[in-house]
C-alpha cells in the first residue's frame, strides 16, 4: 500500500488528530471533508532563526519538547517586553498535510515568516534544510522543494514534491507480510517522519505508540 484513496487519507489524518489531541501536539483539521481534495490538517511551529533545531542530533522527544517550549514562549511574547525575552527570536512555520489528487499521496505544504511578518524566500528555505538532507535536496532542488499555489487555499506555499512519495512508501511496506503494510495513522506518521524533518517538522516518539 504505497498510495492512499482520498477517504483513506481523511481517515488516517483523523486518526493522527486523535493522537495529537491525546498528547497535546496541536494538529488541526481544515477544509471541507466532503469535497474531494479539500480536507487537510495543519500545525504551526515557532523555530529559532538559527539552525539550532535542524542541526540537533539528539533524542527526537528532546526536539519535540524544545519546539513546544518555543511555541509557548512565542505565544506569550509581548512587544512591549522584548528585553525580557531575548531568546524568543523565531521563524513561524505553518505546515499543511494536503492530499494530492494526481499522485494519490499526502503532500507537505508550508509557509514560513519572521516575527516581523516578512515571509521567507525560497532561497532562505533552501538554506534552512536540515544538514542530513541538504545534499540530497540541493542536487535536484527544483524537483524537490519549490513554491506553488496551495491546492485548497489558492495562495503560494512551499511544498515538497510528491513524485517519489509512492516509491519511498512502497519501500517501507513488507511485501512478504501484508499484515505489516502501512495503513491509517501508521502511513501518515511514517510519511511525516521521512518528509517532515527535511523542513524542520519532527514528530514526538509518542506518535509511534499505537
Amino acid at each position: 500500500m504505497s498510495c492512499l484513496t482520498y477517504k483513506e487519507f481523511v481517515d488516517a489524518c483523523l486518526e493522527l488528530i486523535g493522537k495529537s489531541q491525546e498528547i497535546g501536539d496541536n494538529w488541526k483539521t481544515n477544509g471541507n471533508v466532503d469535497i474531494e481534495g479539500n480536507f487537510f490538517i495543519s500545525k504551526k511551529l515557532h523555530l529559532p532563526e538559527t539552525h539550532e533545531i535542524e542541526n540537533r542530533t539528539g533524542n527526537l522527544d528532546d526536539d519535540y519538547e524544545l519546539s513546544t517550549q518555543n511555541e509557548n514562549c512565542f505565544e506569550t511574547y509581548d512587544p512591549s517586553c522584548v528585553a525580557a525575552y531575548p531568546q524568543c527570536d523565531f521563524v513561524t512555520f505553518d505546515y499543511h498535510v494536503v492530499y494530492s489528487l494526481s499522485h494519490s499521496v499526502p503532500v507537505l505544504y508550508f509557509n514560513a515568516c519572521y516575527m516581523s511578518g516578512i515571509s521567507l524566500k525560497l532561497e532562505e528555505i533552501w538554506s534552512r534544510i536540515s544538514v542530513q538532507f541538504k545534499e540530497q535536496v540541493m542536487t535536484r532542488k527544483w524537483e524537490s522543494l519549490t513554491q506553488q499555489d496551495h491546492p485548497v487555499l489558492g495562495v503560494p506555499y512551499f511544498h515538497l514534491h510528491p513524485c517519489n512519495t509512492m516509491k519511498l512508501m512502497s519501500q517501507l511496506n513488507c511485501e512478504k507480510e501484508p499484515s505489516l503494510e502501512l495503513r491509517g495513522r501508521r502511513y501518515i506518521i511514517s510519511w511525516l517522519s521521512m518528509f517532515g524533518p527535511v523542513v524542520g517538522l519532527k514528530l514526538s516518539n509518542q506518535y509511534f505508540s499505537m
